[in-house]
């Protein structure tokens, strides 16, 4: 009942939006027109498309969606979402000038010459090329960016750290994510590099996947070539519990896919750390790694 509810609320939001954001594309695009209804029918396509996906959601539920699918979907979703509050901003500042400006005329009397139709004409058309802003922007991060990977090096400064463990150099890594990949070669790249950075310790910090454990099938092989002299020691992140898939409820799907994903990171040779905590030691001298996790009554 509360899944149903929140995709309720979502549809109703995501329409809301989206009617917001048309105003602008019909005031530019009049609907007589043939390009206005070209226009109409490209935006309310995109909307009925997410529209279905989130019926298709809540009715097989998100594990059974393929991943390609939930990919095209979120990008659609977010980039849309974006590009229409853009928009909407123009729209609403108009909207909140028109009302002070009707509301002035009426309790002063007063005369205004205010083109209103032209001036909404101004603002839809700023509105409109404001929303391919962000998709321009996010349309090149992603097609440039996306495997641009940066390696920050910082040196810390401790004042209890025994002195054997000066110079001790750890590789943190952090929200692989996985189900958004779709290349090898790169993750390879990365992964070379990291090695050849010879480190003492590698440092996992959560979200090895989107959703689901599969998602790291075509993916272990190459994370599992990670060398550190003191090994890969991971921790789990909010996305490695199944919540966003199965929901927060337990079920036999959600204990199953955990499961998998547990035992994926002992296959990948990382040593998992869920409350618990490893010591290091170098020349009689130690320091303790400590992994905290969150447990979930539906999680055993």
């Amino acid at each position: 009942m509360k899944e149903l509810l929140f995709f309720v609320i979502a549809a109703s939001i995501i329409v809301f939006i989206d009617w917001y954001a048309f105003q602008s594309v019909k005031t530019v695009f009049p609907l007589d027109t043939n390009l206005g209804k070209m226009a109409a029918l490209i935006f309310w396509s995109f909307t009925a498309y997410l529209l279905v996906a989130i019926i298709a959601s809540a009715s097989l539920g998100m594990e059974n969606i393929p991943t390609i699918i939930k990919k095209l979907t979120g990008a659609i979703f977010f980039f849309g979402l974006l590009a229409k509050l853009f928009a909407i901003f123009w729209l609403f500042g108009e909207d909140l000038f028109r009302t002070f400006a009707f509301g002035f005329q009426k309790i002063f009397s007063a005369n205004q010459n205010i083109d209103f139709a032209s001036r909404r004409k101004f603002i839809s058309q700023l509105a409109i090329f404001s929303s391919f802003l962000p998709l321009v922007v996010l349309t090149y991060g992603v097609l440039r960016n996306a495997y641009n990977y940066k390696f920050h090096k910082v040196q810390l400064s401790l004042t209890k750290l025994p002195s054997s463990f000066k110079g001790f150099k750890i590789v943190q890594l952090s929200d692989i994510h996985s189900g958004s990949f779709t290349q090898t070669r790169p993750i390879e790249r990365v992964i070379e590099k990291i090695n050849a950075l010879n480190p003492d310790l590698i440092l996992f910090t959560g979200d090895l996947v989107n959703d689901l454990a599969k998602e790291m099938d075509d993916y272990k092989s190459l994370f599992s070539k990670l060398k550190a002299k003191h090994g890969v020691l991971s921790i789990l992140g909010n996305h490695d519990y199944g919540d966003y898939a199965f929901g927060r409820e337990a079920s036999a799907e959600k204990e199953a896919n955990f499961k998998e994903l547990l035992a994926l990171q002992k296959e990948m040779g990382w040593d998992l750390l869920r409350n618990e905590h490893r010591i290091i030691e170098r020349n009689g001298e130690q320091i303790a790694i400590i992994g905290i996790a969150k447990e979930l009554s539906c999680l055993r």
